[in-house]
């Protein structure tokens, strides 16, 4: 029966989470990069620097939804491209050109291996 219990407080949890959606803040704008180098930074990168955050349902629990909280805030303290517009010109180039050597093992952190395949940091050289 505690088990019961147990399950369906969870569950209403679960369900009651308030569900963060991304803010769909514009990325680049602006900026001169061609389509492909675009679509990849946007799709391997933003979910972690910028707040177009998507995440995965099993952030919801702990402790994962710390973790990636925690990742997250690091991620955006090194790169953010929601503030892409509020930099000037050699601040953007600067953002681009660290983003572009991306192909480290820290990102994405390698505890996370269930990332969906469009995290992949593949962003064309």
């Amino acid at each position: 029966m505690a088990l019961v219990v147990a399950v369906c407080g969870i569950m209403g949890w679960l369900t009651s989470y308030p569900r963060m959606a991304p803010a769909q803040v514009p990325l680049f704008e602006g900026a001169q990069l061609d389509l492909v180098t675009r679509q990849a930074l946007e799709r391997a990168c933003q979910d972690c620097h910028s707040p177009n955050t998507r995440r995965p349902r099993y952030t919801r629990l702990p402790p994962a939804a710390e973790m990636i909280r925690h990742d997250v805030e690091s991620a955006r303290s090194q790169v953010d491209f929601g503030a892409w517009a509020a930099k000037t010109p050699a601040e953007q180039l600067e953002l681009l050109t660290r983003s572009l050597r991306v192909a480290s093992p820290t990102a994405p952190p390698a505890r996370f291996p269930a990332l969906p395949p469009q995290s992949a940091p593949d962003v064309p050289r």
